[in-house]
């Protein structure tokens, strides 16, 4: 799995110097350029490469979130074949097995940690199965990231499952989607400036103010339970202001991280304002 994020890691540095090193030559040359780079720093003595039994059981778990079958096994191990492990590497890829993983890993991340209840277990069915649906059509990262930020569609049950998990609280879709999708952690910004990092307490509630305007759209019956959201409406108004502040006085207006001031765009919702700052190729953060 290291060797997989490391390469992700390379492939999507934002800076031109990286781009054009991986124009020079092949993605698996850098890895391995990197990862010994950082052995000799170390000191480090790599293993031995795995052989054929332990690789395939290897990346059959990372890749499949399953072992391999004694049947793909045997097959395997007789095959002759000097390029064998790639070969292997896209059959895993292109199988349903590996959508499903994808969206098994995916579900854990950005529902909340408490899976329990029948409430939950709704929920995580119908994120699971709109992320499968992704992965299986292989959808680009972006793309995937941008649906579901912006869904509001009832056929959308798997956006509509992620906003409900989290009770459409936007300091709990903030704290998620800044660490799944950003790759920064400012839930400790939420009460105080962050104690190891820059990012401040107006910077998380900025960002959460992106959510701020998100409403369920309630059906002929009324809703007793959030599971029940099926579609999403971002509402003309709603506002954050920082907990600490008794008499709200100034609500914090949207701002995406990093962002020292940002206008707000009047002809689109805060969630599309977001995505699609998200969503930018300059965006290092998504990437």
């Amino acid at each position: 799995m290291f060797r997989l994020v490391l390469a992700a890691s390379i492939y999507f540095c934002s800076q031109l110097s990286c781009l054009s090193a991986l124009a020079a030559e092949p993605i698996t040359q850098l890895v391995d350029q990197a990862l010994n780079q950082y052995w000799a720093e170390q000191g480090i003595e790599p293993a031995e490469p795995a052989n054929d039994l332990v690789y395939m059981r290897r990346v059959s778990l990372d890749l499949a979130g399953v072992t391999p079958r004694v049947a793909e096994v045997r097959t395997y191990l007789s095959d002759v074949s000097e390029n064998k492990r790639e070969m292997l590497v896209t059959s895993l890829l292109a199988s349903s097995r590996h959508a499903a993983h994808m969206a098994n890993v995916w579900r854990d991340g950005l529902l909340p940690a408490d899976a329990g209840g029948f409430e939950r277990q709704q929920q995580a069915i119908g994120l699971r199965n709109w992320l499968r649906d992704r992965f299986d059509n292989n959808l680009r990262y972006d793309n995937l990231v941008y649906e579901l930020i912006v869904a509001t569609d009832a056929s959308d049950l798997g956006p509509a499952s992620y906003f409900a998990a989290h009770e459409l609280k936007p300091e709990k879709l903030a704290a998620n989607a800044s660490q799944r999708f950003l790759g920064v952690s400012l839930e400790c910004a939420m009460c105080h400036d962050h104690p190891y990092t820059a990012w401040e307490q107006d910077d998380f509630w900025a960002f959460a103010a992106y959510f701020a305007r998100i409403k369920p759209v309630e059906n002929n019956r009324r809703m007793t339970m959030l599971s029940q959201v099926t579609m999403l409406v971002d509402a003309d108004s709603g506002e954050l202001y920082l907990p600490d502040d008794l008499e709200q006085s100034e609500p914090i207006p949207p701002r995406p991280l990093g962002v020292t001031a940002s206008e707000e765009i009047g002809f689109e919702s805060r969630r599309e304002q977001l995505a699609l700052w998200m969503t930018e190729r300059a965006n290092p953060y998504l990437a």
